[in-house]
């Protein structure tokens, strides 16, 4: 009898991958293949128990991206859902190999390029204002912006103008 029918002694086969309230029950067997994401590219890759032997494969498939960053800065995380909330957690190095034996068949593994602790922040860049006419800051320079005030009434508005005209 095929696998995915039911018997007439009422045993029942499960096809696909039997979910709980709490998500996924572990797999009995380990995935064929579990899908590397970098940014929004995809690759489906066969997965490996060894967690260097996974970055080597994120090197090598994104080798373009990844070519030049260092091995310790790259790290591999999974989405997790919880009461409606959807979170990353990342995925250490020692829980690698067992969570390898429970993912299910095309697992999305996250691949992350964490900060370069060394890298120096360089300081704000200011916006430099170019050299224009002051005129055009809204600066005039003349002689009754000395900061002696003129007498309203003068005619003479220059720098000595509240002097008065001699008369």
């Amino acid at each position: 009898m095929p696998s995915n029918q039911t018997s007439s002694n009422s045993n029942r086969v499960t096809v696909g991958i039997p979910l709980t309230r709490k998500g996924l029950l572990p797999s009995s067997n380990p995935p064929d293949l579990i899908t590397f994401q970098l940014d929004q590219s995809c690759v489906l890759v066969k997965p490996t128990e060894d967690y260097q032997d996974a970055i080597s494969t994120a090197q090598k498939e994104f080798s373009y991206e990844l070519s030049n960053i260092p091995r310790d800065r790259i790290a591999f995380s999974v989405n997790e859902s919880s009461h409606g909330d959807r979170r990353k957690l990342r995925i250490s190095e020692g829980a690698w190999s067992t969570l390898m034996l429970k993912l299910p068949q095309g697992s999305v593994i996250h691949i992350i390029v964490q900060p370069d602790p060394d890298a120096k922040v360089p300081p704000p860049q200011y916006l430099e204002i170019p050299n224009l006419p002051q005129t055009f800051l809204g600066l005039r320079h003349s002689r009754s912006d000395s900061g002696i005030s003129s007498h309203p009434h003068s005619k003479h508005n220059g720098m000595f103008s509240w002097l008065g005209s001699g008369k």
